[in-house]
């Protein structure tokens, strides 16, 4: 049996521990797993049935992009041709038999506040604009005029501009190491802290964290 998927999914599926895929710098447990017996992890075929897993890129070009050109003949092709994958992550390889690239970028809803924090659709409680004095002091404005119950995405946009220009982040997007009022610590990773918990909705802090920015700037890059 032979499966192939991004390279989360199949360390899901191995039973590996995915946690470094997401963390800089992305390094996966595996690339090129060995086969193993199906009914390790639960598929139910002939008890010395074998798992071939395809093997991944990279860590955010997964093994279904290995299948997509083995499938389409892509790296045989005489031609210049392009193969392009849209899900969760957007994957798109350009090349021939003689050579090929890949690049990877987010391409679900990565604006409308999936996988942030405390991102939410814009809906009313939504923070949908920040402004960052030059003494640090931050205003916002929410849908509805109401207690902030999260960020949607313009407020995630406006919030990553203003957390530069103000000097919270670097060029690079991040969060100086410096603590203070608004950064923090937390989980080994560092965060900006937008609404304290006493003016939320939620009645928990709304917060920005690194790895937030960096997804978001990733989103913005595709």
């Amino acid at each position: 049996l032979v499966c192939a998927g991004n390279t989360t999914m199949v360390h899901f599926l191995l039973g590996l521990d995915p946690a470094l895929i997401r963390k800089e710098p992305y390094i996966p447990a595996c690339t090129s797993p060995p086969p193993i017996r199906a009914a390790e992890v639960g598929i139910k075929i002939n008890p010395r049935g074998l798992l071939y897993c395809l093997p991944s890129i990279a860590s955010w070009v997964g093994a279904d992009v290995t299948a997509g050109i083995l499938a389409t003949g892509l790296y045989e092709a005489e031609e210049l041709t392009m193969l392009i994958d849209i899900g969760t992550n957007g994957e798109i390889v350009i090349g021939n038999k003689d050579w090929m690239i890949c690049c990877s970028a987010s391409a679900g809803p990565a604006f409308e506040g999936s996988g942030v924090t405390c991102g939410m659709r814009a809906a009313e409680g939504a923070i949908e604009k920040v402004n960052i004095t030059k003494e640090r002091e931050v205003s916002y404005t929410t849908i509805g005029n109401t207690k902030p119950r999260g960020i949607c995405g313009s407020g995630l946009i406006d919030l990553v501009a203003e957390l530069f220009t103000s000097g919270f982040i670097d060029r690079s997007g991040r969060l100086n190491s410096y603590k203070g009022k608004r950064v923090r610590e937390r989980n080994g990773e560092l965060e900006f802290v937008l609404i304290s918990a006493d003016q939320s909705a939620t009645g928990e802090d709304l917060v920005i964290t690194q790895p937030d920015i960096d997804s978001l700037i990733r989103a913005k890059a595709a």
